[in-house]
């Protein structure tokens, strides 16, 4: 073996050539077999040469004649890794740390790399620490690539304050590394600060003009500052550059819920970041942004399409936004869906001949612990099995839970179609011979609308899921309630709309064990407990401001609200103690499951609903535990659907009409005790026999709306709206009303 040999290996690599690479090294080996080295170098040009197998092997070899080699644990690690056996790489760096090799900082730095694809991140993140301090701050850039992957790690653990500083310490070796300022930019993106995001991704640009995700993370910055035109022309601009790098982006920004950056323009990434703020309590672009969304929603003018998306009708519900907007918003997101896809009409698919029993298909992506399922689950067993046959179709991926197996034991059949096409689906209930089709879900998460476009079934109808209306031509029937859509609000919904009596809400009343004590609950003993466990997105500036002048108004009291987040909880103290409320009078309690949740509500003494989304199941959680729930009646279905129950349940005294009422009540009844008590006795009689508190009188009513509109279809006659009790809307003879 001549010196030249192995020279001439080390320059074919160092061109990229791993073949010549491959034959001087395999003649080295061949003339010294017990050169390290030779085995080395083999191993790399045959790793450069995509041959993994066989570089593996050149590698053990060079491990056997020297082992405890830093440089051969680390490229045998590579390898290992590249083939998947992470496991085994990660066993062969930390051998080569024991052996002595800690003063190789690349040992750590891949070592943390395997922990962190094994999942094991605390330890990658010590191992990332070690690989830094190994390089030492004075090697400067030596150090870059754990900076880099530490900050990557935290940013992936939630630590954004914490990646912060390591990417700043990236910045400060490297400065004139792209990918440093990029980073920045990211994490800046993470905290909420837009501006200095924006900053960031033009540092790294003027560095690398054609970074992609820079040119991604500009538009994304310039659309938060709402800089919305600019923002679409970046996003265009760094699709441009190179459509597959493009593609391949990832972040938290995911407002399609796709993904992608497919489809995506600037002002899906603006509502998609307030929004995520404001589930927070980050008020402090508020009136801003709703202005902003108001003006995107009623002018599309310079846009190339109407603002519109199957994310926002339902992000909408709890914004300040009129009914006429949301409906058109609907209609939009109805249009631009249908625009994209054209799913094969299910109507030229094979179906059944007809039976004495009518066939009704539930489509739900929440079978399972979800808000609708916790409505649901004692209803479908319900239905009147000699007239009717269930079926559950579940969009659901997840694994299945108590409230999927309740479910599913309630109906004829039940479908987990969450693996299958979309395309499938609609085969499938069309072969299925499904009658009425009944969307639980709307414009909410995971829900797949392709499958209503093509319309598998005869007659398809929307309930409880999305309390608005689709804007779909595909969706015949919306099943509501007088109260919650009055007359004036009709015209703003697509469908023809079945009205059910009392509330179109129901429940599925549950065993539940005796209240915590209130010190268990980390409540005084003596305090008035008001309580709100809405999702902390539908707390908006200014109900919360109602409810800190509750509290001063009643001094002796607490606001008991579900701390979802430290975000959330540390912006809402801060909102107290701004408005001189003691921050600690705000408790917040803990998700616990379901059955443990409904036991603790009854240690509340009132519900304070939202304004512009109401307590919705939450509600109905609250008036079955025994807890008054005091609402006010808004302009929007979402406003006013506690007003639907509290009419229904026989309560009229606890619906208000404007907020200072609405103030004011709540501020009587905590200085009436005497009113409260009585107020939970009215309530805990009522419950006995509320109708959304019996399933089988629910059922029943859905069953009249079935038939009702079953028998139009089969008669000929188009949808139409109407009472379930009869009225208008044509009932005949024929229309089933028993």
């Amino acid at each position: 073996m001549s010196i030249e040999q192995l020279d001439r290996a080390r320059a074919a690599l160092a061109r990229g050539d791993a073949e010549s690479a491959r034959c001087e090294a395999q003649f080295a080996c061949e003339e010294a077999p017990d050169s390290a080295e030779a085995w080395f170098l083999l191993g790399a040009a045959h790793h450069g040469a995509g041959d993994l197998g066989a570089a593996l092997s050149a590698f053990e070899d060079a491990e056997r004649l020297v082992p405890g080699t830093g440089a051969i644990a680390n490229a045998r690690a590579s390898v290992l890794s590249e083939l998947g056996r992470v496991a085994e790489a990660r066993s062969v760096l930390e051998t080569a740390l024991a052996r002595g090799c800690d003063q190789d900082a690349r040992l750590y730095l891949n070592l943390a790399i395997a922990l962190e694809a094994l999942d094991a991140l605390p330890e990658a993140e010590s191992r990332y620490r070690e690989a830094i301090e190994r390089a030492g701050a004075s090697r400067g850039p030596a150090s870059a690539p754990a900076l880099q992957n530490l900050g990557a790690l935290l940013m992936r653990c939630g630590r954004h304050a914490d990646a912060l500083v390591v990417h700043e310490a990236l910045v400060a070796i490297a400065p004139d590394l792209a990918d440093a300022h990029f980073n920045v930019a990211e994490n800046l993106l993470a905290v909420g600060r837009p501006e200095d995001a924006l900053a960031a991704a033009e540092r790294a640009l003027r560095l690398d003009p054609r970074h992609v995700f820079a040119h991604v993370d500009r538009a994304f910055a310039l659309a938060l500052v709402d800089r919305l035109p600019a923002a679409q022309a970046a996003l265009e601009y760094a699709r441009a550059i190179d459509p597959a790098r493009f593609s391949s982006y990832r972040n938290g920004f995911d407002p399609l819920g796709t993904g992608s950056l497919e489809g995506l323009d600037a002002r899906m990434l603006f509502v998609h970041w307030h929004t995520s703020r404001l589930a927070e309590c980050d008020w402090a672009r508020y009136d801003a942004f709703v202005a902003t969304l108001r003006g995107l929603l009623e002018d599309s003018s310079g846009w190339p399409v109407p603002f519109a998306g199957p994310s926002l009708p339902f992000a909408v519900f709890g914004l300040p936004i009129s009914p006429e907007l949301q409906t058109r918003l609907a209609r939009d997101t109805a249009v631009q869906r249908q625009g994209q896809a054209t799913p094969r009409r299910a109507a030229m698919l094979r179906r059944r001949s007809r039976s004495t029993r009518l066939r009704i298909g539930y489509v739900s992506p929440d079978f399972h612990a979800h808000p609708l399922s916790y409505l649901t689950r004692n209803l479908f067993r319900e239905h009147d099995r000699a007239r009717f046959e269930i079926v559950a179709y579940s969009l659901f991926a997840g694994e299945d839970d108590e409230f999927t197996h309740a479910i599913e034991a309630g109906c004829d059949a039940f479908q987990r179609v969450a693996a299958e096409s979309t395309e499938r689906v609609v085969e499938r209930i069309a072969n299925d011979g499904i009658d009425v089709l009944v969307d639980l879900a709307g414009y909410t998460a995971n829900t797949r609308f392709g499958i209503y476009d093509a319309r598998p079934a005869p007659v398809q109808v929307t309930w409880l899921g999305f309390a608005g209306t689709t804007g779909s031509a595909a969706i015949d029937y919306a099943l509501v309630d007088h109260v919650a859509v009055p007359p004036e609000n009709e015209t703003f919904w697509s469908e023809q709309l079945a009205f059910l009596p009392d509330s179109y809400f129901c429940s599925s009343p549950v065993a539940v064990g005796p209240t915590p004590p209130r010190s268990q609950l980390g409540l005084p003993d003596d305090a008035f407990v008001f309580c709100c466990f809405n999702n902390a997105w539908k707390i908006e500036p200014v109900v919360f401001a109602r409810w800190l002048r509750i509290l001063h108004a009643v001094p002796a009291s607490v606001l008991w609200l579900l701390g979802l987040s430290n975000a959330q909880v540390n912006n809402l103290r801060a909102a107290a103690a701004a408005a001189g409320v003691d921050p600690d009078r705000l408790i917040f309690a803990p998700v616990l499951p379901y059955e443990r949740h409904l036991a603790r509500v009854g240690a509340a003494d009132l519900f304070l609903d939202t304004f512009l989304f109401n307590a919705h199941t939450t509600a109905v959680d609250s008036l079955s535990g025994g807890v008054p729930v005091l609402t006010c009646t808004g302009a929007t279905t979402p406003a006013r659907v506690a007003t639907s129950l509290l009419h229904a349940i026989g309560l009229p005294e606890l619906i208000t009409t404007d907020h200072d009422s609405y103030e004011a009540t709540a501020i009587g009844l905590a200085r009436d005790h005497a009113s409260i008590v009585a107020l939970r006795a009215k309530l805990a009689n009522a419950r006995k026999t509320a109708p959304f508190f019996q399933p089988k009188d629910h059922a029943r009513n859905l069953e009249r709306a079935y038939e009702r509109m079953w028998h139009r279809h089969a008669s000929g006659l188009p949808p139409v709206s109407f009472d379930v009790r009869g009225g208008r809307g044509g009932a005949s003879a024929g229309d089933a009303e028993n």
